[in-house]
């Protein structure tokens, strides 16, 4: 990744950072990428990823890179960006990365995308724990689900 001789594609963060990488590696992970530069012919392909900075987008392509350790802190934006941009393995390994660090501190965040993204063993597992330590789980970020998650966690 460091070596960006032959560099053919820019991806610009929300800071407007430029982010040189590879299309064969883009296209690999991502469908939505491999859609883009099978419609573009123009190199060096250029594409505005406004949504994310330049770390996220950093730790998404060190990733696809093979470097698993970067999805550690920053699970929640690597799960959006994979989510966005339709990186599957990004998003399974973040997904596991969930189940691995469920606590009561982030049990709320994490129902919520297991429920949108109709993720059922993760869904299992933040009802569980959500069921046996209601107690310690914040209740401001418990008042602030859905009706729909509450009523299943709880009745």
């Amino acid at each position: 990744m460091s070596d960006k001789t032959y560099a053919d594609v820019v991806l610009f963060s929300s800071t407007g950072k430029e982010i040189l990488t590879y299309r064969c590696i883009l296209a690999k992970f991502s469908k939505f990428f491999k859609t883009i530069f099978d419609e573009t012919k123009e190199l060096p392909v250029q594409c505005e990823i406004e949504e994310f900075d330049t770390e996220t987008i950093i730790a998404a392509l060190n990733f696809c890179y093979g470097k698993n350790d970067v999805i550690k802190n920053n699970e929640k934006k690597l799960f959006e960006f994979a989510e966005k941009y339709c990186i599957e393995e990004l998003k399974e390994s973040c997904c596991t990365h969930f189940a691995d660090n469920l606590s009561t501190e982030n049990v709320c965040d994490i129902i919520q995308i297991a429920y949108s993204n109709n993720f059922e063993e993760l869904k299992q597992k933040c009802k569980k724990l959500m069921t046996e330590k209601k107690a310690e789980i914040d209740q401001t970020k418990l008042k602030a689900l859905s009706k729909d998650i509450l009523f299943d966690v709880y009745f």
